[in-house]
């Protein structure tokens, strides 16, 4: 089967037109709604697109439209295999890092792998080097109770405030925040 080829899509990766620049693209998380978007998005701009999910998301898949491209390739895997990832972003010179759990419930259910989530960003962020672009999706929680504190808008310096530990519901927001520093010191 073609490496380049996810099961939803036919025939090969085109070369590319004379003297356009490839980019090589990965999207962590990337079988979700974005991220299927930003890959549709990213091959029709002739960029060389590599999807890693470990398709745990029920609405997660490789099997869409959006998908249908030579120029994507779709791995079913995760960002907590260390050596899968460090072989992947040394491939990619751009990476949209879009893996996590995803859902209020699941994060409040499932604590721990909730902060694993960490560790995968770690995993990328180790792998890079100071010629990588990385986009990273947050979530307005790493506010915590701003909207109880504050009658405005939130601004990105606001202070963090969360309830304590033992709450699981701000469990994701603390995580997303590590994972915002880790991605802002690497490389």
């Amino acid at each position: 089967m073609d490496p380049w080829a996810c099961p939803a899509s036919r025939g090969r990766m085109q070369r590319p037109r004379r003297g356009a620049q490839i980019m090589a693209v990965l999207i962590t998380g990337g079988a979700g709604f974005l991220g299927r978007h930003i890959a549709k998005a990213m091959a029709h701009e002739d960029q060389r697109v590599t999807i890693l999910d470990d398709l745990s998301c029920v609405n997660s898949t490789f099997d869409c439209p959006e998908l249908k491209s030579t120029r994507i390739r779709c791995i079913e895997g995760t960002t907590l295999d260390r050596s899968l990832v460090a072989n992947l972003v040394a491939e990619h010179q751009e990476i949209f890092h879009l893996a996590s759990v995803v859902g209020v419930e699941e994060t409040i259910s499932r604590p721990l792998e909730t902060m694993r989530n960490l560790e995968g960003t770690l995993h990328i962020t180790g792998a890079m080097t100071p010629d990588h672009r990385v986009i990273f999706t947050s979530s307005a929680d790493v506010y915590g109770l701003h909207s109880h504190l504050h009658d405005r808008p939130m601004h990105e310096d606001d202070l963090q405030l969360f309830e304590k530990s033992e709450i699981n519901r701000w469990i994701y927001p603390k995580i997303k925040s590590l994972e915002e520093s880790a991605i802002l010191n690497s490389a």
